[in-house]
């Protein structure tokens, strides 16, 4: 009777986590910093939540660390919030290093099969760059819809 009860309430506890799970993806890409803040302190209250977040994230592919960083990074923020970090905090930004979610990155890329031994070099790296370019990627994007809603 016993081992039946607590195949119940671990039972129950997968639907939850999985529930969890499903409602903290639902916040990515994230868009805002309340939104980031949010997962923030789901990942760190629930360690699952960061297993679950980097095995959900590994599954997007590249053919190397540099694309599926950049495709993780994709996923997991927009430029307007990338534009508020820098990896060390240069210019007065945030401090993305600082992050629970870079760790969840990390632990994400190298979930990837074919990228266990990317180093922490190659990921950190890309991440830089991607944040650096945030705010030129955002600006590209706000110029092609003013072309094209000039073109209308």
């Amino acid at each position: 009777m016993q081992q039946h009860n607590r195949n119940k309430e671990n039972k129950y506890r997968d639907i939850n986590s999985s529930s969890e799970l499903s409602e903290t993806l639902a916040l990515f890409p994230i868009k805002n910093v309340e939104d980031l803040e949010k997962v923030e302190n789901l990942i760190k209250a629930k360690q699952y939540l960061e297993d679950g977040l980097a095995k959900d994230l590994s599954r997007i592919g590249g053919e190397n660390s540099v694309k599926i960083t950049k495709r993780i990074m994709y996923r997991a923020m927009t430029n307007e919030v990338g534009q508020l970090f820098s990896f060390e905090g240069a210019k007065g930004k945030n401090i993305f290093k600082n992050l629970t979610l870079f760790s969840t990155i990390i632990k994400a890329v190298r979930l990837n099969a074919q990228m266990s031994d990317a180093t922490d070099m190659d990921i950190v790296n890309t991440i830089k760059l991607w944040l650096a370019q945030a705010k030129n990627r955002l600006k590209n994007k706000r110029s092609q819809m003013n072309d094209e809603g000039e073109e209308n």
